[in-house]
């Protein structure tokens, strides 16, 4: 049965696609408003919280407009980070952009509010994000390079600190991509185990066999990680196999 008491005002000009709920019960709510992200926040009897943002509202600037945001996550201080895409120079890079608990762009998180992350080259697509408990972010996807948008993609993971910056003890760099052009990659899930290890799932794509592989295996090793892989037959004909990787918290500094 519908609540009565909740009296979500009717908007026809917000479209959100994304929720999270802070731990005092007030609702987090991500959309466009004609082609610009806005953020919005609620109290749980659905009215706008006037002390978010401008009378409950955050809009992304112009800067920001062809911002794609594909994950909506809620820190323990109430601070809110999107998650997603954004084109720069003609290349869309991976993006977080965090609100400080009042709404406001905050301005300690990487350069004004935004950290934008840049491979060796190609566009960026972001599939999913972990907001650790201390306030470190993994966000998983893929890198599309000149090579085109299948045989060219390559899987890829990025670690930031609390405060918007590369965290250099995750594979040396903070960032770390497949690097077998031979195969598309792409990383779509990323989870904590109970002992604490990173947990990270995609799939992968052989041009050249027109089967499925688990192929991620430069990730381990020399990079200081280590992997468990739930290996996929080469001569299956699906075009898509699962990839599970396993990063030790030990090897890795999580």
């Amino acid at each position: 049965t519908p609540d009565a008491s909740f009296n979500f005002p009717p908007d026809s000009a917000f479209h959100p696609s994304l929720l999270a709920r802070q731990a005092d019960g007030r609702i987090v709510a991500a959309g466009l408003v004609d082609t610009q992200w806005t953020v919005r926040r609620y109290f749980g009897d659905g009215t706008l919280d006037p002390a978010f943002g401008l009378v409950g509202r955050f809009t992304a600037g112009a800067a920001l407009d062809e911002l794609d945001v594909r994950k909506l996550l809620v820190q323990a201080d109430d601070s809110v980070l999107l998650v997603g895409t954004v084109r720069v120079a003609g290349e869309v890079r991976m993006t977080a952009l965090r609100l400080s608990a009042d709404g406001a762009q905050d301005a300690g998180y990487h350069d004004g509010g935004v950290a934008t992350l840049e491979f060796d080259a190609g566009d960026a697509d972001v599939r999913d994000a972990l907001l650790q408990d201390d306030g470190k972010l993994f966000i998983v996807g893929s890198i599309t390079d000149a090579a085109g948008p299948t045989a060219g993609r390559r899987g890829a993971i990025v670690r930031l600190t609390r405060n918007g910056l590369l965290g250099r003890t995750f594979s040396t760099s903070g960032m770390r991509q497949s690097d077998n052009a031979d195969h598309a990659t792409e990383l779509t899930a990323v989870r904590v185990a109970a002992n604490g290890d990173l947990v990270v799932a995609g799939t992968s794509f052989d041009a050249a066999t027109n089967g499925s592989q688990s192929l991620l295996h430069a990730w381990a090793g020399d990079d200081r990680t280590t992997a468990v892989f739930d290996a996929v037959p080469a001569a299956r004909n699906d075009a898509l196999g699962s990839v599970v990787l396993r990063f030790s918290r030990a090897v890795t500094g999580l």
